[in-house]
């Protein structure tokens, strides 16, 4: 158990529910406290995501958590080891809320742990703000809020990237730590969809539901392509951090899908996993 006096405004926006494994957040007065609690992790059966596999497979080695919300999970993780965002994180504009995820929740958790000298070498930060900015401009010149566009919201997102790089480098973890930026889907942009709901350009964000399967749309004349659009299946998937192996810096992988992500991470922190998808890394 450990103690932290803090101002009250830090202390309200650090505030949540559980940290996944090890900790429990509690206040009292104007103290915060991280209590250690024993946590009851299930064992056996079909899908486990990679965060409860790993907490049970290797709980001395790795300490997990994730700023995902409730209905985000599966893949990566499961409800018994997340750390519910509290609703006050999805109130105001998504740039604010992620940045919040950021910078108050993850960072003091992180920050915390250290100087506990306690492991925190597997963190999933989820930053949802991306998938509210849709039917809308995907580029457009002299535009500045976040929200304005898809590109100025992914400037935004470099911006957050660059926040935590420099909190690593502060805190003497970089060289340490390595990154993995990936996304879970790309999205509508000048498809088949479009001109039924009034877009004149292939500079748009036509989120739409099915059919998902639609093509590129030829704006001049006025006509479908009959190529395939597949905007929503192409995804991020970046790899960085000071802890990566330098033979791995600066590559390009031709060819990567998503059920890729789990398996690299896997490698890196040579946790058996076993799933679809293969690591990027030879």
């Amino acid at each position: 158990m450990g103690e932290a006096t803090l101002e009250q405004s830090k202390m309200r926006d650090c505030l949540c529910d559980e940290v996944p494994g090890h900790w429990l957040l509690q206040q009292e007065g104007s103290l915060l406290r991280w209590e250690q609690k024993e946590i009851v992790v299930s064992r056996g059966g079909e899908g486990n995501g990679f965060f409860e596999f790993a907490m049970r497979h290797h709980l001395d080695d790795l300490a997990v958590v994730t700023t995902g919300p409730i209905f985000s999970r599966g893949y990566f993780y499961v409800p018994e080891l997340m750390q519910r965002v509290p609703p006050e994180y999805r109130s105001g504009p998504p740039h604010q809320d992620d940045e919040a995820v950021l910078t108050r929740l993850a960072f003091p958790w992180m920050e915390w742990m250290q100087g506990l000298q306690a492991k925190w070498n597997l963190m999933h930060i989820y930053l949802y703000g991306m998938d509210e900015i849709n039917r809308c401009p995907s580029y457009q010149e002299g535009l500045s809020e976040p929200e304005s566009s898809k590109h100025t919201y992914l400037l935004f997102l470099d911006g957050l990237v660059g926040e935590l790089t420099q909190f690593l480098k502060a805190k003497g973890l970089w060289e340490e730590t390595c990154i993995v930026i990936a996304s879970d889907h790309g999205y509508h942009l000048g498809c088949s969809v479009a001109p039924g709901m009034g877009v004149k350009t292939n500079n748009w964000c036509c989120d739409h539901g099915e059919p998902w399967d639609c093509e590129v749309w030829d704006f001049e004349n006025n006509q479908s392509t009959g190529i395939y659009s597949g905007g929503p299946r192409r995804v991020t998937f970046i790899l960085s951090g000071g802890g990566l192996d330098e033979k791995y810096r600066g590559q390009t992988i031709e060819e990567a899908e998503i059920i890729d992500v789990i398996p690299t991470i896997a490698q890196l922190l040579d946790v058996p996993y076993e799933c679809e998808g293969k690591s990027i890394l030879p």
